[in-house]
């Protein structure tokens, strides 16, 4: 056996593994690590088996000595101050390796970043006791005799199972992306107590995460639902991820030292694959909602769990909440498809999906109808490509680049109807909506006017819930939206002329258009390094667009960019 010294504890430090269940009917909330994927991930890196304890650090780490040799692996939220102490001689810990400690060192771990609880795994585990078949302490009720937080001069005993890794093989991962949360929530049981606008208004725009939010519970502020809330209703058994709504109408979400019963009406419930991201919310941040249907929380389940069944003892973390391994931008290259007739410009924009990431569908604004969405999706789905709605006025004799004054109610309907339809579509094709962009004059419109591109997202959102707005690389819309907690994409065109003032030079131009493929090539990478492109475009209806999209990838595979 070896020893852990508690130098200095952190923010509510604390030995959890992956809970107690079978006592929740006595009052005993199943506890154990808030993100059980990190403590998942961390034991299988170490080659332990997953249900070992290791140490829960809130908000900040914590300084520990181990009195004998050991090795850990720090998985979770990240910190830019994590280092062991050597002779005096501080060297940095990489994040998710397996690293080796001799005796006498002394780990310390700063302040989180991205996210707010990490967690140390030391192979072989925490030997703390076990207390109701758990080690797993129950922080938020310290009186209840089922363990505490962790206190300086504290003393943990870690097995001696022996553990070798060739740390000079591997590479740290990733930073995780960052962006504002977003919960997947279903239906529970009070879901129909609430009205229909309560329940999209739940996911228009993003909540506070309160400061007293804790491991029992994430308190959110910000929007109050609208209308009468459901009251109390009979007591029942809870589960972690529950969102109760009390009569100040501002949710909470239940967390894993939640009550076990409770009276106030629940809205809906996040899925499991989601309550990570719930117990990586921190104080003052941003977290949005959006529902889902059964089938996507199982299949997000089931990617999850084959991602964290991946893991294997040495390796990197790479495939879990991060992004690839890789120290350069990644962006999406797109093409805007879905708007030819049925022949030869159709079969173009079918070629065009082997050379792009990312395809934007008409859906029967500008041009488009079900035949045609069908087609798209089902050939993105194909490729592999990352799929976007693409609405615009309704203005088929104008290809939709003409600013229709319609009312906001009309338009509000004609947007909904496009993107209900290609939402149907996508769930025929069991395939994703990642983002929308508008179209022609619509999508200029938005772009330059604040106020109507709040308006505007929230219509799209009531339909979308997790796809990402895109407008024009360095517009007021974008700004702002991200501003307001929207994941944004900020797009450039490889086949369009810029003006020096950064807009896009008028179509009725003779010269607007960019018709060498190696010119289309390098302004688009000089639109991801000077102007922090997100997505790049090929039109379709551009002349040797296929040539100018087969350049731009090939430049842009060849940097490492996509």
């Amino acid at each position: 056996m070896g020893t852990i010294e508690v130098i200095e504890a952190g923010m509510l430090s604390s030995v959890q593994d992956l809970g107690r269940s079978g006592y929740q009917s006595v009052g005993v909330p199943e506890g154990g690590a808030f993100d059980r994927v990190s403590l998942r991930v961390g034991n299988r890196l170490l080659g332990n088996d997953e249900h070992e304890a290791g140490i829960e650090m809130s908000m900040r780490g914590g300084v520990f000595r181990f009195l004998d040799p050991a090795v850990v692996c720090l998985t979770g939220a990240r910190t830019n101050d994590a280092a062991v102490e050597v002779d005096g001689r501080l060297m940095p810990i990489p994040h998710g390796v397996p690293t080796a400690l001799g005796a006498g060192s002394v780990l310390r771990v700063g302040a989180l970043r991205q996210g707010v609880r990490a967690y140390l795994c030391v192979a072989d585990g925490i030997r703390s006791e076990v207390m109701l078949g758990s080690r797993s302490a129950l922080v938020s009720l310290p009186d209840a005799g089922l363990g505490r937080a962790l206190r300086r001069g504290d003393r943990l005993a870690y097995g001696d199972h022996a553990f070798q890794v060739d740390v000079s093989s591997t590479t740290e991962p990733a930073a995780i992306e960052e962006q504002i949360s977003v919960l997947r929530i279903v239906p529970s049981m009070h879901t129909e107590l609430f009205s229909q606008e309560q329940l999209k208004g739940l996911c228009v725009e993003p909540f506070v995460v309160a400061d007293q939010s804790n491991r029992a519970g994430v308190r959110l502020m910000g929007r109050l639902l609208e209308g009468a809330i459901p009251g109390r209703v009979s007591s029942a058994g809870t589960m972690v991820g529950y969102v109760q709504v009390p009569a100040s109408g501002e949710p909470i979400v239940l967390g894993v030292d939640g009550p076990t019963t409770g009276g106030y009406p629940v809205i809906g419930c996040v899925i499991e694959a989601d309550l990570p991201v719930l117990a990586q919310c921190g104080p003052r941040e941003r977290v949005r909602f959006a529902w889902v249907g059964r089938g996507e929380a199982r299949r997000a389940l089931l990617k999850q769990e084959a991602d964290v069944e991946s893991v294997r003892p040495g390796a990197v973390v790479g495939a879990i909440r991060h992004r690839p391994a890789s120290s350069q931008r990644r962006v999406l290259l797109g093409c805007d498809t879905g708007e030819a007739e049925a022949g030869p410009g159709r079969s173009q924009e079918l070629e065009l999906l082997a050379h792009v990431s990312a395809v934007s569908i008409a859906c029967g604004g500008h041009a488009g109808d079900d035949e045609s969405m069908r087609h798209a999706i089902a050939g993105a789905a194909k490729h592999g490509c990352v799929i976007g709605a693409h609405p615009s006025y309704p203005d088929r004799a104008g290809f939709g680049r003409r600013t229709m004054a319609m009312d906001r109610g009309s338009l509000a309907r004609s947007i909904s109807a496009q993107l209900e339809a290609m939402a149907r579509h996508a769930d025929d094709h069991g395939v994703a909506v990642s983002y929308i962009k508008a179209h022609g004059a619509l999508y200029h419109d938005v772009a330059q006017d604040v106020g109507f591109a709040h308006w505007y997202w929230a219509r799209c959102a009531l339909v979308f819930p997790n796809a990402r707005f895109v407008g024009p690389i360095g517009s007021a819309a974008i700004a702002a939206l991200r501003h307001s907690g929207v994941p944004t994409l900020s797009e450039g065109f490889c086949d369009r002329v810029y003006e020096p003032d950064g807009s896009l030079r008028s179509r009725h131009a003779g010269d607007a258009l960019i018709a060498d493929p190696e010119q289309a090539a390098a302004q688009a990478e000089r639109l991801i390094h000077t102007h922090g492109c997100d997505l790049l475009c090929v039109h379709s209806d551009t002349p040797d667009a296929v040539e100018i999209a087969r350049a731009v990838s090939e430049r842009l595979r060849v940097r490492g960019l996509v």
